[in-house]
């Protein structure tokens, strides 16, 4: 386990086969345990995602996503995915932690409202015509493969048009005979 970058994440069953009860202890001391339906933050390190980071001994021995070590020490299984009931990236109850899979976490992100599209929030096109009822073209894209979901995709008819009125002219030219 030599050589492993303070960020780097290690092979969990690696990790759990390694641990002790120091370490364990260890990891309950950076929880702040509430009651039974309550969130219980992890009070120590974080990644850049917001999610609470554990090692066993120290940092070059690899670190571990809290919430994972978490769920392992409540069932005594390495989750494939470990999903979050309370929508809390610090929180380490074992209640509030399921196994499943990416798309599982991708619909759990869907119907919770967190997986926005940020282009929905855009008032104007890149050229700054405003999407309004008159100046925007409304089609249907092709469902998502995570969630299954059709989804819609607009356009400014302002710079459509324009570019089918350049599209012409260059087709116009081509076609016409050099004299």
């Amino acid at each position: 386990m030599d050589h492993i970058a303070p960020n780097q994440q290690i092979n969990p069953a690696t990790f759990v086969n390694t641990m002790n009860e120091s370490s364990i202890k260890r990891f309950w001391d950076k929880v702040d345990v509430r009651g039974p339906d309550e969130c219980w933050p992890w009070i120590a390190g974080t990644n850049n995602k917001g999610y609470g980071v554990f090692s066993r001994v120290d940092w070059r021995q690899g670190m571990m996503l809290a919430h994972r070590f978490s769920y392992f020490l409540a069932t005594e299984t390495m989750p494939n995915v470990c999903r979050h009931t309370c929508d809390n990236p610090l929180c380490v109850n074992p209640a509030h932690l399921l196994d499943g899979t990416q798309k599982d976490n991708m619909k759990d992100c869907a119907r919770r409202g967190r997986l926005v599209n940020h282009n929905t929030a855009k008032t104007h096109c890149v050229e700054g015509h405003p999407y309004n009822y008159a100046n925007t073209h409304v089609r249907s894209h092709r469902p998502s493969a995570v969630t299954g979901i059709r989804g819609l995709r607009r356009s400014c008819v302002t710079c459509q048009r324009e570019y089918n009125r350049q599209h012409t002219a260059r087709r116009k030219a081509e076609l016409r005979p050099a004299i």
